[in-house]
């Protein structure tokens, strides 16, 4: 089954005009998320993180420590062999599997032609 893309991110150093641009032009709203240091940009009517089928939301990440970057983050279902993959099939690992609390665990890695790629297992949803 192929992985469906599910997030974009930006990485800049310019985040409050990013945010002001893509507000203004698009519409997008953000929520931040100050203990990341991240603003979710919200790109769809209504309340909450999902967005309707269609749609994905993004974020802006202030990122001070190399060239600026737009990515893409693909919704995978074993986050460490995919990345496993990735790296047999030529890519870089640019940053070790993460966990965000709430959401999942996250990889990114360059493909064999540099550029910046995400990966993003979500959480399993709490049985009840």
């Amino acid at each position: 089954m192929p992985a469906p893309i599910v997030h974009f991110e930006f990485g800049t150093k310019m985040a409050a005009k990013l945010k002001s641009f893509y507000s203004d032009l698009f519409g997008w709203r953000f929520e931040e998320h100050p203990g990341m240091n991240y603003a979710l940009a919200l790109t769809h009517e209504g309340e909450g993180y999902l967005p309707p089928a269609g749609n994905i939301n993004g974020g802006i990440f202030p990122f001070e420590h190399g060239p600026a970057y737009l990515t893409i983050y693909a919704d995978v279902p074993d986050i460490a062999a995919s990345l496993e993959k990735a790296v047999e099939l030529g890519a870089q690992r640019i940053m070790d599997i993460q966990t965000i609390p709430g959401v999942g665990q996250v990889v990114m890695f360059t493909d064999p032609e540099g550029h910046a790629i995400g990966m993003i297992q979500h959480e399993s949803p709490a049985s009840g």
